[in-house]
Parts: structure tokens; C-alpha cells; sequence
């Protein structure tokens, strides 16, 4: 079920997801459950106390008949026992895994999101392009017919008009379906009315988000914090406390008890009875020294030590698996943030060119489909531009989803709030200013 309509930003909309998202709930359980293996583990090192209370009586039939009621208490202490130790290292390790890979559904959750609500946008305004374009060929068809019927323009001028119309008819439907399943995505991840995400107001020209932080920055960035090889990592240590432990299974075990019991019995034979009552306190020391289990031991040693190095391999596998993706992601961004600059002038000069071939028509200098074909061409640029600049914030997302900046801090603030990226009235250079109010106006025919 869709929350109430209401304009929501990205931040929301990642709020949101981590709220409505079955999967970090899962994560989110899971990390509380793993909090308790420590717990559990050095629970085996603490004392062990334990009471029982004995009632028993057994009925005369060829031996005589028995009597027994009483109590005893115990208490028990691990002295030397480095298995149980290396046990309760494990349990901290999976506890700081379950927290590391919730971080990581945190940091997926807000990439995933994120990718999705830009999808939406991006969507929008390739669809309000589209439908400018369409309406602009329906002008473009009553003016050709209304010059054929004067005798100013040919049959073909006016079948030039109708197949641009079809052809940004055909345009519109492609792109509202694609619109139709951005939002069902979005909403579906959030919970959210899809209809209502905010669109943010793009300067230009477009804020350079990387500054002065190369690739190297990031590299490092995902060595020290990216989640998924952290939990690479942390498995590694895993397998190798686990190989000390199974190898710690050679060695003496030492533990000491006290004790306290009181027992009375009664023990009747041929009509004569013995009563005898059994009462004091013991202690003890126990030294258990494993000799010999056929080889169980060694096969487990030589596991351990098999699971370990498959754990280093697939650290190393992570670690390049993490680089390849910064590396990726980087130029995808860099290539992104050029390609976007690229079509803000192409848009600018498509822009010119059709209004130049506009009035060159009404001047008897240009031909309809030179009107046309410059419609389409400013048309495909606006659609162009809003997909690559919508595509750098995805890449951008994907950047700070692989250093490890997305899973919570300051960074992932700012980027929920695109700081430093749009802004709220945004001059283009050439007279053109956009702001979020200008921005909702064109989108609002889109929510319908």
C-alpha cells in the first residue's frame, strides 16, 4: 500500500526504503541475533553452576526395596581450555560480520533507491521533451495543410509534417511506458507515491562533484570501507581461528569443581531396614589429555586449513572484483559529467537552429522538413541531456556505493540532499534560469 501523496526528496525516498525494505529488516535482525553469539561463547568460559534434587524409590521385589531422596549443588570452573577461548573470538568476529553486511544492506538499499528515483526523473523529463516535440508537429501539420490549401507547400510537405507527428506519437508511448515501470520500481522499493518525487534543479553548468579527488581517493576509500570486503576479510579471520581452534584439540584440557550433597536412604529387606545418609563437599581438579581419536583431529586440521586459504582467495577475488567496480564507477561518472556538458551546448545550438529554421519558413528560406528535422533535433538533444545528466548522479551513487561512503556519515547526507550537486535557482549562462518551481510546472502534466 502507497503512502499519502506528498512531494518527497531523494533523502526521503531512501528514508523510506530502509523502512519498507524486507531486506535490511532481515539484515537488521540478523545483526541483533549475531550480537548474542559472543555472549553465548564466553558464557562456556564463566562458572557453571548446577542443583539437583533426587527422589526415588524402588519397589521390593528379589532385592530389597530402596528409598532414596536428597540434593546436591555443584559448581564448575574452565581453568586451561583454549578451544573455548578461540570459540568466543569467533562469536565477536560474527558479530562485527552481521553489523559489517549490515552496513552493506544499508549502503544497497540507498545505491538501489537511489538509481530508481533518478530513473523516475529522468523518465519525466524525457517524456515532457517528447510531448513538447509531439505538440509542436501537431502545429507543424495544421500549418503545412493550411499552406497546401493555399497552394504554398506540396502533398509532401504536409505527408514531411504527418510522419514527424507519428513518429513523436510513437516516442511519447515508448517513453510513458518506461515512465510507468521507473515509478512502479520506485514505489515499490519505498512505498511511495512515485508520481511525487521531487525534481532537483540542474546548474549549468554541471558542478564538478569529484574536485580535486582522484581515482586514487576512492581506491583507498574501498579498501578501508567498503562493507562486502570487509566481510571478505572478516571471514578470513574467521577460518583462521578456526584452524587454531581445531588444532587446540590436541592439547590438555583443565577444570576444577566444588560441590555439596545431602542424600538419605532407606534400604528394607525381610522387614528390617538400614537407613544410611551420604552428606559433604567435594572439590576437585580435572585434567582431561586427548590421546588418540583416529585421526579425527588431523582431518579436521587439514579442512580448516583448506577453508582458510579458499577465504584468502576470496578476499583477493573481492579486492579485485571492489577496484574494478571504483574504476567503473569513476569513469563512469567523469564520462557522464563531459557527455552532459557535451549536450547542454548541443542543446543550446539545436535550440538556435530551430528557431532559425522556423522563421527561415515563414520567410520562404526553409523547407518543412528542414523545420522538421531540427524540431527532432532539439527534441532528441533534450532527451539526450536529461538522460546522461540523471545517469552521472547514478554513477556518481555507484561511486560512493563501492568506496564504502553510502552505508551512513556525512557523505551519505550530502549526497541525499545533492549538495554541492544541484541548487535551488541554477543560472544556464545564456539568460536561462531554472528553478524548482519552473521545474515542477513543466512536470506537473506528467503526474496526471
Amino acid at each position: 500500500m502507497l503512502a499519502p501523496a506528498c512531494a518527497f526528496t531523494l533523502g526521503d525516498a531512501i528514508a523510506a526504503a530502509e523502512r519498507h525494505s524486507a531486506d535490511y529488516a532481515a539484515a537488521f535482525y540478523e545483526s541483533k541475533a549475531a550480537q548474542e553469539k559472543p555472549i553465548q561463547a564466553r558464557a562456556a568460559l564463566l562458572p557453571q553452576v548446577n542443583a539437583n534434587v533426587l527422589h526415588q524409590h524402588q519397589p521390593e521385589s528379589v532385592s530389597a526395596s530402596t528409598r532414596s531422596r536428597g540434593w546436591s549443588i555443584q559448581a564448575e570452573q574452565a581453568l586451561f581450555d583454549r578451544g573455548r577461548w578461540l570459540q568466543y573470538k569467533q562469536g565477536k568476529i560474527t558479530a562485527q560480520s552481521a553489523n559489517v553486511q549490515l552496513r552493506h544492506a544499508a549502503s544497497e538499499t540507498a545505491f538501489q533507491t537511489a538509481r530508481a528515483y533518478f530513473d523516475v526523473l529522468s523518465a519525466q523529463e524525457q517524456l515532457v521533451a517528447v510531448r513538447d516535440e509531439r505538440q509542436a508537429f501537431e502545429q507543424q501539420v495544421r500549418q503545412a495543410q493550411a499552406m497546401f490549401q493555399t497552394g504554398a507547400a506540396t502533398k509532401i510537405d504536409v505527408q514531411e509534417a504527418m510522419s514527424g507527428y507519428d513518429a513523436a506519437v510513437a516516442k511519447e508511448m515508448a517513453a510513458l511506458n518506461r515512465l510507468q515501470l521507473a515509478r512502479s520500481t520506485l514505489s515499490e522499493m519505498t512505498g511511495l507515491d512515485a508520481r511525487e518525487a521531487e525534481a532537483p534543479a540542474f546548474p549549468s553548468p554541471l558542478p564538478d562533484i569529484l574536485q580535486d579527488r582522484p581515482q586514487t581517493y576512492w581506491q583507498e576509500n574501498a579498501d578501508r570501507n567498503n562493507p562486502e570486503l570487509a566481510v571478505q576479510r572478516l571471514a578470513a579471520a574467521n577460518a583462521r581461528i578456526a584452524l587454531s581452534e581445531v588444532r587446540a584439540r590436541h592439547l590438555p584440557r583443565l577444570s576444577a569443581s566444588a560441590g555439596y550433597q545431602d542424600y538419605h536412604n532407606r534400604q528394607e529387606y525381610g522387614g528390617h531396614g538400614q537407613n544410611y545418609r551420604s552428606r559433604g563437599a567435594t572439590v576437585s581438579v580435572q585434567l582431561t589429555l586427548p590421546l588418540f581419536n583416529s585421526g579425527l583431529t588431523v582431518s579436521q586440521s587439514r579442512e580448516a586449513a583448506a577453508r582458510l586459504n579458499q577465504s584468502n582467495m576470496q578476499v583477493e577475488a573481492a579486492e579485485r572484483r571492489i577496484r574494478q567496480a571504483v574504476s567503473r564507477a569513476y569513469l563512469d561518472t567523469v564520462g557522464q559529467w563531459y557527455q552532459s556538458k557535451a549536450q547542454e551546448r548541443l542543446l543550446e545550438t539545436n535550440r538556435a537552429k530551430f528557431q532559425a529554421a522556423e522563421k527561415g519558413l515563414g520567410l520562404g528560406l526553409s523547407t518543412i522538413l528542414q523545420v522538421v528535422q531540427a524540431r527532432q533535433a532539439e527534441s532528441e538533444t533534450q532527451q539526450k541531456l536529461a538522460e546522461t545528466r540523471y545517469a552521472w548522479l547514478s554513477s556518481y551513487a555507484e561511486l560512493l556505493h563501492h568506496a564504502g561512503l553510502l552505508d551512513g556519515g556525512s557523505e551519505r547526507e550530502r549526497f541525499a540532499r545533492l549538495e554541492g550537486i544541484v541548487s535551488e535557482t541554477a543560472n544556464s549562462g545564456n539568460g536561462i534560469v531554472v528553478t524548482r518551481v519552473l521545474k515542477k510546472a513543466s512536470l506537473r502534466k506528467v503526474k496526471q
